[in-house]
């Protein structure tokens, strides 16, 4: 009788939980896991977007950097085996001004190289380059200018501007803008490709001396004096020069 007993109470031992947890300390657990992963998620963004400023805060200084850098072909040699370039031109089409301004000043540097131009007609990126330039609403106007001198002055990248006809589409931004230090800085790179017998074709099409010839007779003295600058800067790359544009068809 004994061990029967005993062993009922075993049974009933078995089957009767342990403890009971109430209903509303489950619910509670229950709420607080999600609640810890919303928070630490939260805390993981903020800090990612710490990061994110401070490397925003380097790359105008990196890009600056990259400008002295080229000067050394050794350095200029991983720069470009780095695929430099590549990010150089994605940082150019920022919305950041600051950072499109340095990244600008940066390719432009880059530009200055032989090696740097055959690379980019390589990567086919020359293209690219032309359409960030010649972009109306463009953050770097002036650079953009002056980017497009220095693919001039590479007959690889020249062919590729005769190509895209960079001369006229230059001159419709320049008569279509209203902000004198930009035309001026449009009007000096027209200027500059009168010096390559592979884009002078180009400007004799868009009539670009009759057109400075009439600007000048204006009574804005410093219309008149760019367009007189202009002139003269034309003249110095030959008489021949300036008769051919001169003329019209």
């Amino acid at each position: 009788m004994r061990s029967r007993k005993s062993s009922a109470q075993q049974g009933t031992t078995l089957v009767t939980p342990v403890q009971q947890i109430p209903p509303e300390i489950v619910h509670t657990a229950s709420m607080q896991q999600p609640r810890t992963d919303i928070v630490d998620k939260a805390v993981a963004r903020i800090a990612a977007d710490n990061l994110q400023k401070e490397a925003d805060k380097l790359r105008p200084h990196a890009c600056l950097a990259i400008a002295t850098f080229v000067d050394h072909a050794e350095l200029l040699k991983i720069i470009v085996e780095r695929h430099v370039l590549e990010a150089l031109v994605d940082l150019v089409k920022e919305n950041s001004d600051e950072m499109s301004l340095v990244a600008a000043q940066a390719l432009l540097h880059m530009l200055g190289s032989d090696g740097v131009a055959e690379y980019i007609v390589d990567k086919g990126l020359t293209e690219e380059i032309i359409a960030i330039a010649v972009k109306e609403d463009t953050k770097v106007p002036v650079s953009a200018a002056r980017i497009l001198e220095e693919l001039a002055e590479h007959g690889c990248t020249r062919e590729i501007m005769a190509k895209n006809g960079v001369p006229k589409t230059l001159f419709d931004l320049l008569k279509a803008g209203d902000k004198g230090f930009i035309k001026a800085s449009r009007l000096n790179a027209l200027c500059e490709f009168a010096a390559y017998d592979d884009l002078r074709p180009a400007l004799l099409e868009i009539q670009l001396v009759p057109f400075l010839v009439k600007k000048a007779g204006r009574k804005d003295k410093h219309k008149r004096k760019a367009c007189l600058t202009a002139l003269i800067t034309l003249a110095g790359y030959g008489t021949s020069h300036l008769l051919q544009l001169s003329s019209l068809r």
